[in-house]
């Protein structure tokens, strides 16, 4: 399964202006799936991209997503 990252629009309580912030990561197997998994679940969410690896902040290497 590849892993999906999304995000949503809302209102900063600071600024008041709306702002878009980070969601939920959806395990799907294809973008397809992924949209659907968000309109059935998550509606206020929207995929932006697939996750392809992480980076640690500190020494900026690839963090392993998969520990199988």
């Amino acid at each position: 399964m590849k892993t999906f990252c999304t995000h949503l629009n809302a209102i900063d309580k600071s600024d008041g202006m709306i702002k878009k912030f980070d969601g939920n990561r959806i395990l799907a197997n294809n973008w397809d799936e992924a949209e659907q998994i968000c309109k059935e679940q998550f509606p206020y969410l929207t995929v932006y991209g697939q996750l392809v690896c992480e980076l640690d902040e500190d020494t900026l290497k690839e963090i392993k997503l998969s520990l199988n």
